[in-house]
């Protein structure tokens, strides 16, 4: 079970942290968007892969630590909204919150959701993907990242 684990967390790792530093812009079918810890998260590191899936877009997020004191099992609620994370809109776009439990692998965290946009119109939109801790655990924002 935990060589299970261990290979998970190392493939998940490997295809973040390899396409990270590339430049993702010649292939309009992926991206890939650093998240910013919020003020009561500093330190803390997070990612989520865009996909294209034609009308939708898949979005894979990797959390690497959350504020101590997080309700177990974690919950993560994720939204998009219109603007930037130094503006973000009223309300979100989109709010990504059919599942919202957390997997955990090794030292961090896994979900995968769909958000039903196609990933051009979100780059072309000015949208920001927001993580917030459950309402139980004072609806924290955790991370934010512009999608460009």
């Amino acid at each position: 079970m935990k060589t299970t684990h261990a290979l998970l967390t190392l493939l998940i790792g490997a295809l973040l942290l390899g396409c990270a530093g590339s430049d993702t812009a010649d292939d309009s079918r992926f991206r890939n968007v650093r998240l910013n810890p919020g003020p009561q998260n500093l330190g803390s590191i997070a990612q989520v892969g865009l996909t294209d899936q034609g009308p939708i877009t898949g979005l894979n997020l990797f959390v690497g630590g959350v504020p101590s004191g997080s309700g177990s099992p974690l919950q993560i609620y994720s939204f998009i909204y219109p603007g930037t994370c130094a503006q973000l809109g009223a309300q979100p776009a989109f709010s990504l919150n059919e599942n919202v439990r957390a997997n955990r692998v090794n030292n961090g965290w896994y979900l995968s959701k769909t958000a039903p946009i196609s990933l051009a119109e979100l780059r072309a939109g000015h949208y920001a993907i927001v993580l917030r801790s459950s309402p139980a655990d004072r609806n924290i924002e955790l991370f934010c990242g512009d999608i460009d």
